[in-house]
């Protein structure tokens, strides 16, 4: 945001000099986070840092031509590879459109961005409720006397801003299909079914999370082992605490392009007999076990819980979320992951996108750059 309104990010290093303290604004999926890291001695001077940027910041002209060169450049990067390519159009496809999930901005929307714009995309949540959240290896009273110190000596805050939906697409009879000019010969290609919302019922949405584990196993056998692709897949799960009517399941993989279709094919074998038949318990012990692991190991960690209590202001579902965590995945059994296979996975088609490389873009070169070259 280019500072603060009465200092620049020069004036802000002076009079910070010495503190390890450090402001950073992120957007996460329905709210921003102005987050910053420190030490327990630096905890003060960092809330205070925070705060300055909720009620002063500068919106400066230089700060907008930076954001703007560097997005111009994130464009032209993410459209030079398959990878790169699909990372970015993965979530605007699944959110059917939405623009807030399109990877990048146009080259014209870029230009056309003003200060303007950014104080009425932003304003209204800084004027809005805040949310602080402490984590690591402090003194709770120091922290809660110095949020009192700071956010909490801040004026009444604005209501909330509404949450809107998000919508998944309606699956086409064919994938949607990108081609990468000039790209590698690999591809890409990726299927998706919408689920219940994780608040729906979140032991339901643990055995999604254990179902696309044993997806991602079994895709992995067929592909590589009888398919020879040397590629892992992998398998994704977005299910947002705040949206009760969305949650997804996906798998991908990185493919020569003629081999998508028996991707496809594979998954809906795999699907079929998921749905058909409860797996084993050592197939089932497999794919729980390393993520009951992983989720304890998570827990010591900042940056989980950071992210965890983000939004726990507002919602104690995101409590709930953290505290049945561990028990729900440690109980789903084989026929859970049968009945989310039938449910949600075998009775429809999946929403399917491919990206492809495509032949080089010609380079036009101007004629008095070719009898240059010839001189030469």
């Amino acid at each position: 945001m280019g500072g603060l309104g009465k200092a620049d990010l020069a004036d802000i290093n002076d009079a910070l000099f010495g503190k390890s303290v450090g402001a950073s604004l992120v957007t996460a999926q329905d709210r921003f986070h102005l987050t910053g890291r420190t030490r327990a001695e630096d905890m003060e001077a960092e809330a205070q840092l925070l705060t300055a940027y909720v009620v002063d910041p500068a919106y400066r002209p230089r700060a907008l031509r930076d954001a703007a060169l560097g997005a111009m450049s994130i464009r032209t990067q993410l459209a030079a590879s398959v990878p790169l390519t699909a990372a970015r159009d993965t979530a605007f496809l699944l959110h059917d459109h939405d623009p807030r999930w399109r990877g990048t901005p146009s080259a014209a929307d870029i230009k056309a961005t003003t200060n303007a714009d950014l104080r009425a995309l932003i304003g209204p949540a800084l004027a809005g409720p805040i949310n602080m959240v402490i984590v690591g290896d402090m003194d709770v009273e120091s922290g809660i006397k110095v949020a009192q110190d700071t956010v909490g000596a801040l004026p009444q805050r604005a209501p909330r801003l509404a949450v809107r939906d998000f919508h998944f697409p309606t699956p086409m009879p064919v994938p949607v299909v990108e081609t990468v000019p000039g790209a590698a010969q690999q591809g890409m290609a990726l299927a998706a079914w919408p689920t219940a919302g994780f608040t729906v019922s979140m032991e339901n949405a643990r055995a999604i999370q254990v179902l696309s584990q044993v997806i991602r196993a079994r895709l992995m056998a067929g592909l590589r082992e009888r398919d020879g692709l040397t590629y892992a897949p992998d398998t994704f799960v977005d299910q947002a605490v705040s949206q009760p009517h969305y949650a997804v399941l996906g798998v991908q993989v990185e493919l020569p392009p003629a081999k998508a279709d028996a991707f496809f094919g594979e998954l809906d074998v795999i699907v079929q007999d998921l749905a058909k038949t409860p797996i084993k318990p050592d197939e089932l012990a497999r794919a729980r076990t390393p993520m009951v692991d992983n989720s304890r190991r998570n827990f010591a960690f900042a940056d989980y819980w950071a992210d965890a209590l983000a939004g726990s202001d507002g919602d104690p579902a995101f409590f709930e979320m953290i505290r049945t965590k561990l028990p729900h995945l440690a109980k789903v059994t084989s026929a859970d992951v049968q009945r989310m296979a039938q449910l949600y996975l075998a009775a429809r088609p999946p929403f399917r996108f491919v990206v492809q490389p495509g032949a080089p873009v010609p380079v036009t070169v101007p004629p008095a750059a070719m009898r240059s070259a010839h001189r030469r």
